[in-house]
Parts: structure tokens; C-alpha cells; sequence
């Protein structure tokens, strides 16, 4: 052995229970390892900087960041075991040293956690196709992020209690046990918390969008962990509860693309029949006129108890609602000046009423306004 070629002088004197020998040996084995080690980091650092310069790539980035935060503490705890083989570990206070390799490495991790998270939620953020998208992850950034660090954090947290040989079996029951009292007591909250991730997951709208809820609209302006913020069209900031939100019946008009528009003129009943059957062509004629206007129908549809209704359809090739509104306007006015050119006269609600008398000569016909 090692130990024997050692003058009888670092043999035989003893220090800590362990000859100055052992000790001479553990300070050269444990030197040795740090360097080593600090050769390695410096040649792997310099490896992945080259690499992370020379492509388009970010993991490489990434790892090459981690390997300059390795720390000289963590390369010591690493070498000091191997080194401490030299001596005969107690269980007393030196059997530490078995644990320190891991403990080291429980904190290294605690420490590339957060850039970690960072960079993957960055990169996330990076391969959304739109602005949109990228403006409401951002928005939920904060939460995902707070979730995603406390979660590791626990992990590490239970993984160095059980290193250091404390029973996190019990712990982890006594914590599942308060979580559900805990969860129970704000289960509102927790509903509000889960339907954003869900917001964010699903993307039933996005910030920016135009929404109707039930008798509110107006544009989503802000995605929060447990409120969606919407301003009506009368300015007012509207607030709704994440979960209360998606259990309404929301109305988006994001995926709008064409709007399909409905209207419905009456005439009166005493428009002729060649009136009432030209009425359909003056509107496709009319609609066929503006750029932005697509046709579909327009027939004759009902007798009603005043009018004859011509029930038509037609899209609008632009989402936009004042393009609709322009539109609708522009039609209107050319189908009034259309019926009086053609003295087509719209209907209105009127009532007729028959007056009889015993001498039927004597009949009168009266037509009211109501």
C-alpha cells in the first residue's frame, strides 16, 4: 500500500484518529480530482461556446451557460469524497463527506432550474406563428413560470430531505393531506387557476379578440391568473372569473371572416304583380353592385298581417362591423329610391276596418293608422 511507503514518522503520528500518511494522501487524491475536474469544465466550456457561436441553435446556448455556472464548490464536493477514501468513514460527523457528491449536485440543480425554465418558456414564446399568440403567452407567463419553479423546487427540496436520510414518505402524506384541505378551503381560486392554464392551453380566445358574453361585449385586453379583463365598447373595463368565463357561452369573432347578413323589406299588398315579381332582381342588382358584397338570395318570402315580406341574404366579404354597417346603409338607401321610382310603397302597420249597416248600399270601407 500507498501508506506503507511513508517514513514511520507520518505512520505512526496520529491526528483525528487517522495517520498524517492517510491525511497526506487524502489532501493529494482530493487536489488531484479538483483539478482535474476544473480541466474538464474549462475544456468543456470552451467546446460548447465554440459550438453555440458556430449555429443557429440555442440548446447549445443553453448548456454552454450551464457549464460556466459550474461552481468551484461544486467540483470540491465532488473531489473531497474521493479523496476521503483514503480514511475509514464513521458514522459520526465524517460520513457527511458520502453525502456531499449529491447534496452538491441537488443545489447545481436548484441553480439551472430557473434559467432552465426560462429558456424553455422563451423558446415557446419564440415558435408561436403570430404576434397574437405570443402577446397571450406572455401574458400567462408568470404563472406558468411560478408553477413550473415550484414544482421542481419540491422535488429537489424532498430528494436532498431524503438524502440526508429524513422519512419524506410521511411527509409527503401529511402534505398531501393539508393540500386538500388547503385545496377544499380555496377551491374558487384553484377553479380560476386551472381554467386559465386551461385559457392558455386551449385558446378559446386570445387577447385582442372580440367577444360576446351574453349581454357584455367588447375586446379581451388582459388574460390574468384568475380574471379575464375585457373593455366594452363603452369604455368600461369589464372583469369576469376565469372559471365563471368559460362555463358561459362566449361568442368570438376572431375566426370571422365573411359576416352573412339577414334583412327583410315589407311592401304593401297593393303592389302589383309584376312589381313584387321584379323586386328580388332590383336587390341582387343592387347588392352585385359593391365590391365587398357577395349575393346569395332574395325571394319573395311571407304574407304578413301588413306586408309582403322579401326576405334576402347576401355576406360581406370584410369581418369588419362598420364595413357591414356601411354596407347595409349604402343598400338601403338605393332600394328607397328604387321603390319610389318604381312607386313601390313600403308597407307599414295598418288596420283595416268593415262598417256594415242593414241597407248593404250603405257600406263604407274605412283603412286606419294605428
Amino acid at each position: 500500500m500507498l501508506i506503507e511507503q511513508f517514513p514511520p514518522f507520518f505512520q505512526n503520528t496520529i491526528i483525528l484518529h487517522h495517520s498524517l500518511a492517510q491525511w497526506i494522501l487524502v489532501f493529494i487524491t482530493t487536489l488531484g480530482c479538483f483539478i482535474t475536474l476544473k480541466a474538464v469544465k474549462f475544456w468543456g466550456s470552451s467546446i460548447l461556446n465554440r459550438l453555440a457561436k458556430a449555429t443557429r441553435t440555442h440548446i447549445d446556448d443553453l448548456l454552454a451557460k450551464h457549464a460556466s455556472n459550474i461552481g468551484d464548490w461544486l467540483l470540491w464536493s465532488l473531489s473531497i469524497p474521493i479523496g476521503s477514501q483514503w480514511i475509514q468513514m464513521a458514522d459520526g460527523p465524517e460520513a457527511i463527506l458520502l453525502k456531499l457528491p449529491l447534496m452538491a449536485l441537488i443545489i447545481q440543480l436548484f441553480i439551472w432550474t430557473k434559467p432552465s425554465i426560462d429558456f424553455l418558456l422563451q423558446h415557446y414564446i419564440d415558435s408561436r406563428p403570430t404576434d397574437v399568440d405570443r402577446v397571450n403567452i406572455q401574458t400567462m407567463l408568470g404563472p406558468i413560470r411560478f408553477t413550473s419553479l415550484l414544482i421542481s423546487w419540491s422535488l429537489l427540496v424532498l430528494l436532498a430531505l431524503q438524502n440526508i436520510g429524513i422519512n419524506v414518505t410521511a411527509l409527503v402524506t401529511g402534505l398531501g393531506i393539508g393540500g386538500v384541505a388547503i385545496a377544499l378551503a380555496v377551491q374558487n381560486i384553484l377553479g380560476d387557476l386551472f381554467a386559465a392554464f386551461s385559457i392558455v392551453a386551449d385558446k378559446p380566445f386570445i387577447v385582442g379578440d372580440f367577444l360576446v358574453i351574453d349581454d357584455f361585449a367588447g375586446n379581451v385586453t388582459h388574460i390574468g391568473l384568475k380574471t379575464t379583463r375585457i373593455k366594452s365598447l363603452g369604455g368600461e373595463e369589464l372583469i369576469f372569473a376565469n372559471n365563471d368565463l368559460l362555463n358561459s357561452r362566449i361568442k368570438n369573432y376572431r375566426p370571422l371572416k365573411e359576416r352573412r347578413i339577414v334583412f327583410t323589406v315589407g311592401v304593401l299588398y297593393n303592389t302589383s304583380a309584376k312589381q313584387l315579381e321584379s323586386i328580388p332582381a332590383t336587390i341582387q342588382h343592387i347588392i352585385e353592385s359593391h365590391d365587398n358584397l357577395r349575393f346569395d338570395r332574395s325571394h319573395v318570402a311571407r304574407f304578413n298581417d301588413s306586408s309582403i315580406d322579401i326576405e334576402t341574404v347576401y355576406f360581406v366579404l370584410d369581418p369588419e362591423y362598420n364595413a357591414y354597417m356601411d354596407a347595409q346603409q349604402s343598400i338601403n338607401l338605393q332600394i328607397f329610391n328604387a321603390f319610389n321610382e318604381q312607386s313601390i310603397g313600403f308597407a307599414f302597420p295598418t288596420q283595416t276596418v268593415y262598417l256594415t249597416q242593414e241597407t248593404p248600399l250603405q257600406t263604407q270601407h274605412l283603412t286606419s293608422t294605428p
